[in-house]
Order: structure tokens, then C-alpha cells, then sequence
């Protein structure tokens, strides 16, 4: 099982300037790809059971992982993005016609109301299961993405399946989830209304350890499902194959 409290240590154990470059990086949302990359070379470290923190070294190749983070991440929730704008398509040309009939026949205009909660409801309620299953998904493919290095990994479903549909990746990811809302409700507690910077520098720690805890806890969810080491088609090799090709 992953050890939780460790890992929301982890990311304090190291140097000072990496905390205070990495709650910046975050603070400052151009720069948050810099906080990705570094998420991602913590997580291969943590898939190859390296207990230490990266630093920020590298910032090219660093920012560059941040990058492809952020369009895996987009990727997965693009679909629910596209069933949102179908259903204000759908929605705009009755929106029109209600507000069209409500200086004539209000009663049509009610009617044509009750039609757009109900239809707005459906395309609601679809578009957020969706964004769920993505939710589920996507740490597992940015995880396979760390190890592999390959962004075609990140869209392994195969592989992604037998991770999350196991219990402990369910506990990891609410366990996940619970952090982030008990670090939110301390970002409000120490907040104060009078001094909106000290609040933001509040909010950047605490995402900055989120985002940190989350890397090591999903690449420890998926390093000890065993999925890893199993070979799959893109990796396995045929020895009928190779040994045509050396006749």
C-alpha cells in the first residue's frame, strides 16, 4: 500500500529554492508547466523507487514535460469540453425562441422553459460524467506517459484499466482528493481579505504540494498494481519476426 504520510512529506525534503521556484512556477500560471515537468521526473523516480526530489535543473527539457502534460491532460477532457458546446448549441436557438414568446404567449414560453431545464439537465448531467471518467483516467495515463516517455502510453486504455479498476488506486485517488480539500480549507482559514498576495503565496503552497503528493502517490499506485511490468503489444517483440529478418 502507498505510504501516504511519506509522500506528503516528500516534497519538503528537499532544498529551499526548489520549494520557493516550485510555489512561484505555480503562483504564476505561464510558468506552471516548469511544475508538471518537475511532476513528472518526481513520479519517474518514484516508479523507479528513487525516494529523492528532483530539482530544477533542466528548465528546457523540464518546462517541455510540463508541456505534454498539460496536452494529455486536454486531450482527455476534450471530449467533455465538445458535449458542453453541443448542448449550448443545442440550447441557444430555444433560449431565443423563449425569450421571443414571452411578451406573446407566455404560456408557450413556460413550456419551452421546462424543455430547456430538462434538455440542459441531460447535456449537464453527461457532459459532467464524462469530465469524471476523464478525471479517473488521465492520472494513470500521465503516469504511463512518465515511465514509457512515450505520449501514445498515456492513451493506453488497456493498461489504464487494470489500474483503475483496482481498490487501491480508488483509495489513492479520494484519499487524493480529500488533501485538496483539506489544504483549500486551510488556504481559506489563513487568508486574509486585507492582504490578497499573502493569500495568493497561501494558495501556491498549497498547490504546490497537491501537485507534488499527487505525482508521488499516483506513480506509487501504479508501480505497485503490476501493470508495469507486464509487456504489451507496442513493447513485446515477435522472435518469428526477427529471426525472418536475419535470414
Amino acid at each position: 500500500m502507498v505510504d501516504f504520510v511519506e509522500a506528503i512529506k516528500r516534497p519538503l525534503r528537499t532544498d529551499p529554492v526548489t520549494i520557493v521556484l516550485g510555489v512561484l512556477f505555480t503562483i504564476f500560471p505561464p510558468a506552471r508547466p516548469l511544475v508538471h515537468g518537475l511532476g513528472i521526473e518526481l513520479s519517474r523516480r518514484t516508479l523507479n523507487q528513487n525516494p529523492h526530489m528532483p530539482a530544477f535543473d533542466d528548465f528546457v527539457d523540464i518546462f517541455l514535460s510540463g508541456l505534454i502534460v498539460f496536452v494529455i491532460v486536454i486531450l482527455y477532457f476534450l471530449p467533455a469540453l465538445l458535449l458542453l458546446l453541443a448542448g449550448l448549441a443545442v440550447s441557444f436557438p430555444l433560449i431565443v425562441e423563449i425569450v421571443r414568446n414571452l411578451s406573446v404567449n407566455p404560456l408557450v414560453s413556460i413550456q419551452m422553459l421546462m424543455t430547456w431545464v430538462i434538455g440542459g439537465a441531460f447535456w449537464g448531467a453527461l457532459t459532467l460524467l464524462v469530465a469524471l471518467v476523464a478525471a479517473i483516467m488521465a492520472p494513470v495515463g500521465v503516469q504511463l506517459y512518465a515511465h514509457d516517455k512515450r505520449i501514445g502510453s498515456a492513451f493506453a486504455f488497456g493498461r489504464i484499466s487494470e489500474v483503475v479498476g483496482t481498490f487501491p488506486y480508488w483509495v489513492s485517488w479520494i484519499l487524493m482528493m480529500g488533501y485538496g480539500i483539506v489544504l483549500i480549507g486551510l488556504v481559506g482559514l489563513l487568508s486574509i481579505p486585507a492582504f490578497n498576495a499573502l493569500s495568493l503565496v497561501f494558495l501556491g503552497v498549497a498547490m504546490y504540494l497537491w501537485w507534488m503528493t499527487w505525482y508521488i502517490v499516483m506513480a506509487e499506485t501504479v508501480r505497485e498494481s503490476g501493470v508495469l511490468g507486464k509487456k504489451h503489444p507496442h513493447h513485446a517483440s515477435s522472435p518469428k519476426k526477427w529471426k525472418s529478418k536475419k535470414r
